[in-house]
């Protein structure tokens, strides 16, 4: 089986890659393919301040997110190496572009691959609270969150929020009210230093289990109250301080209403705003003073990267100044990396009756293809062209992954995305059309 690194990609397009830039993705198109480019870009920038050599400072801490949307440079099975490009107009008349054939990282702190993963998390979660819904079940949407300080560093509000879900999770008391909890964990650093918290959805049963003649209908804020004991108590043995109750929160979703204070830009309703408040962190942009990890990842490319520029009209003190901000966002994120790595950011139900939903759904979304290739076109791709290795490093070179992602998706048809192919091409100097792969003939890992 390939390291993680190495496996190729399928689909990394405006649907399920919408950027983990600091920016949301709206209705317009426009808003779309800039976001999509948007986390190419600043992966491209971070990689040019990473050197893996060990002997100067690297911006991403990892291998797998240095090499991240490489091109392969020898194809597997007899499959030819290279990058194939993908245009697409979906229902509502928007294009979109997807490229096949890259090193995937697999990472939740990359600006593309995690980006991809939550969006895929969020299209699972919201038909899976929609049925769940329409069958009569009903959902609460939990936040959790510990007490901390900028003297508390990643690794021990990690292990907090740990201890007090797995706490919370053997309460007798909570599992006769809940099926299960589907759960992403978030992460900003502010004034108060590293802020990671639990979005959770709850999935609640129609009528509270235990001894004795099952009681009707659970109650929310009892539910809340045993939940924020079991919390507490799990934080505060793993060495934390106790939570405020305004650490913990829990509302029941029953219509787009309630859940206006969730709503993102993604909502549709109220089971699409709840997924994309639980599973699309990488979209938000946090509160107040408080940055997102991948902003911090964004402020510290963009300081480091004014801070070596030779050209950037500043003087030296200025210079300096930079670089010691980008430095310390740059520790910022490493830390992060580090207590988080190797863990789990987003945890499905485990119980057998959502395990059987959340199956069903995913089975629903996929297409199932014997290669990569028919599965793009099953879902209504067309391939507009591709390049091979050293075209490819001589066009991104020249203008960058992100350019030729937008050119791409902006494109009205097909025809069109292959001559915003040539042109780029041409730009280069080099002479011929782009390369087409032939299709592969064996699947291609995911």
């Amino acid at each position: 089986m390939k390291s993680i690194s190495a496996q190729r990609s399928i689909d990394l397009d405006t649907e399920r890659t919408a950027s983990a830039a600091p920016c949301i993705a709206g209705d317009r198109p426009d808003d779309w393919n800039d976001a999509q480019a948007g986390g190419f870009d600043l992966l491209e920038r971070a990689q040019a301040l990473s050197s893996g050599d060990g002997g100067t400072f690297s911006l991403l801490p990892t291998k797998g997110l240095r090499t991240c949307c490489r091109c392969f440079a020898v194809g597997d099975d007899g499959e030819p190496a290279g990058v194939q490009f993908w245009h697409r107009v979906d229902d509502r008349g928007r294009s979109r572009s997807a490229l096949s054939g890259l090193m995937r990282c697999g990472s939740m702190l990359c600006p593309v691959d995690g980006s991809a993963r939550r969006r895929r998390a969020s299209e699972v979660l919201k038909a899976a609270c929609l049925r769940w819904m329409q069958s009569g079940g009903r959902l609460a949407f939990v936040t959790a969150t510990v007490r901390h300080g900028r003297e508390d560093s990643a690794e021990a509000v990690h292990l907090w929020l740990r201890a007090g879900w797995a706490e919370l999770g053997r309460s007798r008391q909570v599992k006769n009210r809940v099926h299960g909890f589907w759960r992403a964990m978030e992460w900003n650093y502010g004034r108060n230093g590293h802020h990671g918290h639990y979005h959770a959805i709850a999935f609640l049963k129609p009528h509270i289990e235990g001894l004795g003649p099952a009681r009707p209908a659970v109650n929310v804020q009892e539910l809340t109250r045993n939940m924020f004991d079991m919390w507490s108590r799990g934080v505060e043995a793993a060495g934390g301080k106790r939570p405020s109750r305004a650490c913990f929160h829990v509302s029941e979703v029953s219509n787009a209403d309630a859940l206006a204070t969730y709503c993102t830009k993604m909502a549709i309703n109220a089971a699409g705003a709840l997924a994309a408040e639980a599973a699309r962190a990488d979209e938000k942009v946090a509160r107040g003073s408080s940055r997102s990890v991948m902003q911090v990842l964004a402020d510290a490319t963009a300081a480091l990267t004014k801070a070596r520029c030779p050209d950037a009209q500043i003087d030296a003190v200025e210079r300096r100044r930079l670089w010691r901000q980008g430095i310390a966002d740059a520790r910022i994120f490493h830390e992060v990396v580090a207590a988080t790595r190797n863990l789990k950011w987003i945890i499905a139900p485990r119980a057998a009756e959502l395990r059987t939903l959340f199956g069903a759904v995913q089975e629903d979304l996929d297409v199932s293809c014997s290669t990569a290739t028919e599965g793009m076109i099953a879902r209504g791709w067309t391939l507009v062209g591709g390049m091979g290795p050293e075209l490819f490093s001589l066009v991104r070179a020249k203008h960058g992954l992100a350019t030729m992602v937008r050119a791409v998706a902006a494109a009205r048809d097909a025809g069109d995305a292959s001559l915003a192919l040539l042109a780029l091409i041409d730009a280069v100097g080099v002479n011929g059309p782009p390369y087409r792969p032939v299709p592969p003939t064996s699947s291609v890992t995911s």
